[in-house]
């Protein structure tokens, strides 16, 4: 099953890397770029399964982003480009992070990195020194690069596996403030 992003044809590489607060009206170019990133991007979890990956996207809908968009303890945050959205990321306001997905058409051009930093930054505004995610098997590397930590074993996640991991933020804090 493959979920297409948009034309191809018309990406380029991205200059405006801004992030912002999704708009109600962008819950289904949030789903179609998550469901396009999990169906192109994470193949080391579902193996091509169309029916691991129907279970996957299967809370990942227009209606269901909608709500998430409207959920007052949730903060969905997109990357912007030519051709609608080029990355998404999520956290509740108890120190999760929901999601980072980056259109597969604007992948390795830090942008899937740029928003973590951005979700980790939003979650110490709010106070919060321990932030948690839940990994899929192809975003572990990623994770760890940045300073994430895995904890627990493996947990079942819609028909894959997910890897918890957490991060103290404060260290992150320290570090910047010794800098400057």
């Amino acid at each position: 099953m493959q979920i297409s992003c948009g034309p191809r044809s018309e990406v380029t590489i991205m200059h405006d890397r801004s992030i912002r607060l999704a708009r109600p009206g962008e819950a289904q170019a949030i789903a179609t770029l998550v469901c396009g990133s999990i169906s192109e991007l994470c193949l080391d979890d579902h193996d091509g399964d169309d029916s691991l990956i129907e279970r996957w996207l299967a809370n990942k809908t227009k209606d269901e982003i909608a709500a998430w968009i409207a959920a007052a303890d949730l903060s969905i945050f997109v990357i912007g480009c030519s051709t609608g959205l080029a990355a998404a990321g999520c956290h509740r306001e108890d120190g999760v992070i929901l999601m980072n997905y980056v259109s597969p058409f604007y992948r390795f051009q830090g942008l899937s990195d740029r928003m973590l930093t951005h979700l980790e930054s939003s979650l110490a505004a709010l106070g919060i020194t321990t932030a948690r995610l839940v990994s899929t098997r192809t975003a572990i590397g990623f994770y760890q690069k940045r300073g994430w930590h895995t904890y627990g074993d493996p947990i079942p996640c819609r028909g894959v596996s997910g890897q918890p991991m957490m991060k103290d933020l404060t260290e992150d804090r320290a570090r910047h403030e010794t800098a400057n």
